[in-house]
């Protein structure tokens, strides 16, 4: 019975962490996306410009202004989706943490790495030696 307890716990733990790196790999994804689509729009604000210019009418083409146009659609496409699966995750995280589904959640914006404590092994071998003994 203990174990399956146990088990039962371990296994919510191992769901609430996934759901939660979920969440935070959505939102990366989403912070990915805005950079392009920042990125995209100012190179169509050159290439119209390129466009307007004398120089421009000779290396560019309004097709290109019309492709960068839809590539902004697109990932403004994206952007929704992404915001959708994102409401989708938090309500479902809130969901296994017995919480109501519409509860704010606060996560980081970003994970800091901790180092593995390092283990010096000989001195735990003197250690056990001496606690055996």
């Amino acid at each position: 019975m203990y174990q399956r307890f146990r088990e039962e716990g371990l296994s919510l733990v191992f769901d609430v962490q996934k759901q939660w790196y979920d969440i935070l790999l959505t939102r990366q994804q989403l912070k990915s996306v805005r950079e392009n689509l920042k990125t995209l729009k100012d190179i169509e604000q050159v290439a119209l410009a390129q466009y307007r210019t004398a120089l421009g009418m000779k290396n560019s083409r309004m097709s290109d202004q019309l492709r960068l146009q839809a590539e902004e659609l697109r990932l403004q496409e994206q952007i929704e989706s992404l915001r959708d699966k994102e409401k989708l995750q938090c309500r479902q995280l809130n969901l296994l943490m017995h919480r109501d589904a519409d509860s704010k959640l606060v996560l980081p914006d970003s994970m800091s790495i901790r180092p593995f404590p390092v283990v010096d092994w000989e001195s735990s071998k003197v250690l056990l030696r001496d606690y055996s003994s």
